[in-house]
């Protein structure tokens, strides 16, 4: 397990800035604790320093997701480099003189060049708004139609599902997950939901504690959720049960059986179902296609039966659990 994050202490101006948050927005969720977010120079500094201790682990536990500790070895350094507390160049001059394993220092690396790449297509597509995309130039890209609300769950109701549930708690009360749980649990969750993109990307801007237009709007339209087709990615990042029970610990301590009751896997190929028109011709979605040809019609309606079945259990503010016994 990585150490723990360290804690920093509050001058003047940090204690005005909590008491105001406090005052000003009481009924918002979360906590504001300055105690472990760096603020002063000197503090963003020492967490340049505490990310290359963990550094030499990244690599190998980047996509990993444990309920043993929400960040393992990533940097938190999001929020610092997009203040420019910490430049983008020092961090990597600081990851290319480390001893870490290659496999580290290239994911590391990876991170902050995605990083230039989402700011260059956002700035050279003026904020999405000049894509020819449904809904592009009202800020809204939509491509696939999906128009549901954004659940509560994803503002702490329980929803039964371990994963989901335990993500959104991290990010009530830190502002933060790493990139992982971000794109294949509360992206992928409500892709395969039909939630508007849109409301996902809202909730991101509000909830966490690195969210920048540029940031957010590339990362959640254009990579969580298939909102802008194929212009930034080529597929959408959406799966079932198996990949969150091979890359996670989540399934061990759920209620549902990811091999029995998990609704997962059949909210992926529902989705895939209702939107295979808007897949045709897409090479990379080429092999779940023919997979989803090969379905029989009976498990094609179940999947859709436990899709609404969900969703309704989701809008009632009950957890699916309780709706299956």
């Amino acid at each position: 397990m990585p150490p723990s994050d360290p804690l920093y202490s509050k001058d003047a101006i940090d204690e005005q800035v909590e008491e105001m948050v406090k005052r000003v927005f009481p009924e918002h969720p979360g906590a504001i604790d300055l105690n472990v977010v760096p603020t002063s120079l000197e503090q963003h500094q020492r967490a340049l320093e505490h990310a290359k201790h963990l550094l030499p682990h990244f690599g190998t536990y980047e996509d990993a997701m444990t309920t043993q500790s929400r960040g393992l070895f990533h940097s938190k350094l999001a929020s610092s480099i997009n203040l420019h507390r910490l430049m983008p160049l020092e961090v990597a001059q600081m990851v290319l003189s480390s001893s870490a394993p290659i496999n580290s220092i290239e994911g590391f690396l990876r991170q902050l060049i995605w990083r230039e790449y989402v700011r260059h297509v956002y700035e050279v597509t003026n904020g999405f708004l000049d894509l020819e995309v449904e809904g592009a130039d009202q800020g809204r890209p939509n491509h696939l139609g999906q128009f549901n609300p954004l659940p509560d769950v994803f503002w702490g109701a329980k929803s039964g599902l371990h994963c989901l549930d335990h993500v959104v708690e991290s990010v009530m009360e830190e502002g933060w997950t790493h990139h992982i749980p971000r794109l294949m649990i509360l992206g992928n969750l409500a892709t395969l939901l039909d939630v508007e993109p849109k409301q996902l990307s809202d909730w991101f801007h509000e909830c966490f504690i690195d969210a920048f237009d540029w940031v957010v709007e590339p990362n959640v339209l254009g990579m969580a959720s298939a909102s802008m087709g194929t212009t930034m990615m080529t597929k959408p990042y959406v799966s079932g049960t198996p990949y969150i029970n091979k890359m996670s610990d989540y399934c061990q301590s759920c209620a549902l059986d990811p091999k029995k009751n998990c609704p997962i896997s059949n909210l992926y190929w529902a989705f895939l179902e209702r939107h295979k028109i808007a897949f045709e011709g897409n090479h990379r979605m080429s092999m779940a296609m023919r997979n989803l040809n090969r379905r029989s019609d009976e498990k094609k309606k179940q999947d859709e039966a436990v899709f609404h079945s969900l969703w309704d259990t989701l809008y009632r503010k009950e957890t699916y659990l309780q709706n299956t016994l």
